[in-house]
Parts: C-alpha cells; structure tokens; sequence
C-alpha cells in the first residue's frame, strides 16, 4: 500500500505544471489527452486511488471495527469523487503529466 502512495506522490510532485504552455499547443494538449484516454493511463491514478483506498478502510476496519460499513462506503465514495475531481480540474494531475509527455512524445 505504501509504495503505491508514495509512487503517486513522487509523480505527482515530480511532474512540472504546464510551465512551457506557450510552446505547448492546443492541438498536442488534445492528442496527449486523446492518447492518455485510449491507453487507460489517465483511469490508472483512479484506480491505484481505489485500490489504496480499499487496502485503507480495510486496515481501518480492522483497527476499529465498531465503525459500520456504510459509513466506511460513503468514505470510499467521497474519497474517490475528491480524487476525481483534483485529477480533472485545471492544474490537477493530468495537466500535471501533460508535460512529461509533451517531452517525451511528438506528435
């Protein structure tokens, strides 16, 4: 579980924000994003964020297991949505990665 947290959080901390956006074009940002989405790279964070999430309730359950299972589903749902939406929103993960493979890949 660990690994996977920290590798999201080096990725996350290592991808430059769109600093070179006036070199970067619209027509790439929309391939890169295109690409990402035909590869499943950009469903990949969704889903290590499910799998750690469960591996976290499932640890929490068992150190509280007074706690019902509802509350820990609408904790997985929240948790999950928040995930979402800072993946999608401007200046989230994806324009995070955007660069990485603006430099890595042409068109």
């Amino acid at each position: 579980m660990s690994f996977r947290l920290i590798a999201l959080c080096l990725l996350t901390s290592l991808s430059a924000p769109l600093a070179h956006a006036d070199t970067l074009t619209e027509a790439k940002v929309s391939d890169i994003k295109k690409l990402m989405q035909i590869t499943g790279s950009a469903n990949l964070a969704k889903q290590y964020a499910g799998a750690i999430s469960h591996q976290m309730f499932v640890a929490l359950k068992a150190a509280r297991p007074d706690i019902p299972d509802r509350a820990l589903g609408v904790m997985n749902k929240e948790l999950l949505a928040f995930f979402s939406e800072k993946m999608s929103t401007p200046g989230g993960l994806i324009d995070q990665i955007i660069p990485i493979y603006d430099k890595n890949f042409s068109d």
